[in-house]
Order: structure tokens, then sequence, then C-alpha cells
């Protein structure tokens, strides 16, 4: 039993005889290279013969070819097949499978064998690194702001899932960047970083606000969904406030932020004073000054003066507006009293020098009497010094609770005595009648007695 490739010998001895082989051949010796039944036959110079009989068994030679040495990349796999899969193998690695599969730097042989036939390979396996790849993890950022992703490895091959081949890209949008690194030897390394951005508050409040006391100024920080810290500890998006001051707020989430700060001020009020409540009497007339010249007035009663005069009785209201919007309001009530009635009468409109009093009657009583000869509540014709029909007027001025006053008047006349006429007696007869005739300068009336 042979190997192939190995040459079989055989010899039949006995060089001085004749030699035939059953292949023919007649020479002492044969050379057998593959499996076969050899027959010899020796013949001597009597024609004696002698003979024997081989078997020749030439057994497979296992080829084992790992082929060249190699580099493959980290993390890859190699299939090493040392073949002849018939055969048994026998590996460095203790493995006794055709084919095995490494993934490390090192010298891999094999021994292949069978029926005392065997061959032998070893093949060198170099792992090379692949390229290391750190974007920096994942990335927040705010809106409006750039990141700038860097895979390093400027002698090599870049290539991002955007297309980009660069060794650098920018990103202003929220996505998931994968950049994959080649080596020349094609050995890949990649890394991924997911980069969020987020949406930037963005607060502004205008200008410094003014308003009036009295108001409220709700401040809006907008942008809802964050979160709020304003300068007067509250956290809600709005506020009210109240007070003269500086009022600030940070807004912020997922570390975007902004802030911004207002100057509030409560302006003062114009102060309107009208006064007290009024009580006029029945045609007396009052002024109502709201003062703050040069500003706005508006009265209940449509006026738009600063000033306004009032006879009638009610409630009258101002509203003051300075310049700068602000309004102050005055109230006052005023009260109109009717004038008390008031009454005089004499008991004679007509009085003679020496015609005794004259009682003046007034109601209510408890007023003023005033005109000549008078004594209390008595006309005397002869104090008041007045003669020849002269007409005395009296007046009662009356004041009442309230302050509100009338008058009423009354006359007398002050007359002379008349000069009796004379008469004489005269005798008549029975059947006559007689004549008497009166003359006076004024009118005068006349009463005849019989």
């Amino acid at each position: 039993t042979e190997c192939s490739g190995t040459t079989v010998t055989l010899d039949a001895q006995n060089s001085s005889l004749s030699h035939l082989w059953n292949t023919g051949a007649t020479s002492q010796t044969v050379d057998v290279i593959t499996s076969d039944t050899l027959i010899v036959t020796v013949t001597d110079l009597n024609g004696c013969v002698g003979m024997d009989t081989t078997i020749v068994v030439v057994n497979p030679l296992p080829s084992a070819l790992l082929g060249n040495d190699i580099t493959i990349c980290e993390g890859d796999t190699l299939l090493l097949n040392a073949g002849n899969s018939t055969f048994n193998f026998e590996w460095n690695t203790t493995e006794t499978t055709q084919t095995i599969k490494v993934a490390n730097s090192g010298i891999y042989s094999v021994r292949v064998f069978a029926t005392g036939c065997e061959d032998t390979d070893d093949i060198e396996v170099v792992v090379q690194p692949n390229p290391v790849v750190d974007l920096g993890g994942n990335q927040i950022v705010c809106d409006g702001e750039k990141v700038t992703l860097d895979a390093q490895n400027s002698t090599l091959s870049h290539l991002w899932n955007t297309g980009v081949t660069n060794q650098t890209l920018d990103v202003t949008t929220t996505d998931t960047l994968i950049v994959t690194v080649t080596d020349v030897l094609g050995c890949l390394g990649a890394d991924t970083a997911i980069v969020t951005v987020n949406v930037m508050p963005a607060i502004d409040f205008g200008t410094d606000i003014e308003v009036c006391d009295g108001d409220t100024v709700t401040l809006d920080a907008q942008n809802a969904g964050f979160t709020y810290d304003w300068s007067t500890g509250v956290t809600t998006q709005e506020i009210e406030v109240t007070q003269t001051g500086t009022y600030s707020v940070r807004v912020y989430a997922n570390g975007c932020e902004d802030t911004d700060d207002v100057m509030v001020t409560f302006q003062p009020n114009p102060i309107v004073d009208l006064g007290i409540d009024l009580e006029l009497c029945e045609g007396e007339e009052a002024v109502l000054d709201a003062g703050h010249a040069g500003f706005l007035h508006d009265w209940s009663v449509g006026a738009t003066d600063q000033t306004i005069k009032v006879k009638s009785g009610g409630d009258y209201n101002v509203i003051v507006t300075d310049n700068k919007g602000c309004k102050g309001v005055g109230s006052i009530t005023v009260l109109v009293n009717s004038l008390p009635l008031v009454s005089i009468t004499s008991t004679e409109s007509n009085v003679c020098l020496d015609g005794g009093e004259v009682s003046l009657i007034v109601n209510p009583i408890g007023g003023q009497l005033s005109g000549l000869g008078l004594s209390g509540d008595v006309f005397n014709p002869r104090m008041s010094g007045l003669t020849n029909d002269a007409l005395n007027w009296v007046v009662y001025d009356y004041t009442d609770g309230n302050g509100c006053s009338s008058k009423d008047s009354t006359s007398v006349t002050v007359r002379e005595e008349p000069a009796a006429p004379m008469l004489n007696d005269t005798t008549i007869c029975i059947g006559e009648a007689v004549n008497y005739f009166v003359s006076s300068t004024s009118e005068l009336t006349y009463s005849w007695v019989n």
C-alpha cells in the first residue's frame, strides 16, 4: 500500500531467468504507480516455471492548500478550507473539520490524512483593525445652532448617510447621522450620532410699559410648553403685575432658553376733588371745578370744560384724563332746596294818620320785617312820618332752616284826615228839600246821616 505519487518497484529476483508480467513486461522488475494486481512468471532454462502475485494499492495523496497569507478586517470571519473532503483533518486549533472559521490574527496549520497518506499546509491570517470612528455621541442643540460632526481619520474615505463624503458634517436639523470610514484595505469603521435640534424660545416684551394706577398688566412669556422662571418667583406663562418695577423671565426647555425684561411703570391718576356735597336754594347757581387745567374733562352732563355751572339738583360726575391716558374721577351731589313760601298781609291797606295801628300778618313767622313806622309786627302811621297819601311798602324776609330766603311785601297808604264840611242849620217847610254841597280837592267818600 502506497500513496498516490509514490512508485512501487516489484522485483521478481532470479536475474538469470526469464520473466513475464501480466502487464506484458519481461523485466525482472516493474514500477507500479497505480493500484493493480501484478502476476509474474519466472521460467528457468529447463522450462520450469515459478509464479507470484502481488496486489499493489495506491491510496490518494491529499493536497492541503490553504492559499496565500491573508489580511482580514477586524470583526470579519475567514473560512479556511482544507479541501480533501474524504480525509481526516487535524488543525492546530484542535478542530477536526474540513473547514474552520477564524477571526483572530495567527498562523493556522492543518494536517490532512487517511490510509497512511497525508499533507500539511499553513496560512498566516492578519486581522487589520477597523478605523476607529467616534462622533462624540448624541448631541442636543438649540434651533439656530450648528453641530459639526467629525469622523476623524483624515487620510481615509468617508461616506455619510446624507451622501456627503467629507470628514466633517454640519448639522442644523434633527437627524440620525451615520458615517462609514473605509481604509485602503476596505476595512470599515462606523458610528452613529443622533442630533436633536430643540426649539429655541423667543421672547420679546417690547418697549417698557406705562399704565395707570389701578390697572393690571398681564405679562405673557409666550412659548407654551416651556418652563418659566419669573423674577417674582412665579412659574406660570403669564403673570399679572400691579406695581412699578422691572420684571424679567427666563424661558427654557431641553437646554434652550431665552430671557427678557421689561420696566412697568404705574402712573398716578389725576386726583379730582369737587368738594363736599352742595346744597343750593332754588334759583341759586354753583360752579363745579374739576381742576387739572389742560387735561381732558368729561362731565356726566356732557360738558368738556374744566368748570361747569349747575342750578339743578342731582349727582354730577367728571372724568379727568391726563396726557398719558390716566383717569381720575370726581363726584358730587347737589341738592336744590325749594324756597320757602312767604306771605304778608295787613289788616288795613289804607290808614289815616291818626287812624291807629295796623297789624301785619306774616307766614311763616320768624322772619324780618322792614319798612317805615314798624314796631314789631305793627305799623304805626304816625311813627312812619308819612303824610299826604304816601304809599308805604312793608317787606317781609324769611330764611328757612336750609338757609333759603323768600320775601313778600304789602303796602299801606297813610292818608290825612279830611276837614269836616261846615253845614248851616236850615228850616224848611214840609214837602220842601234842601241841597247841601261839600267840595274837596281829593277823592273822598261821604256818608250822610239824617
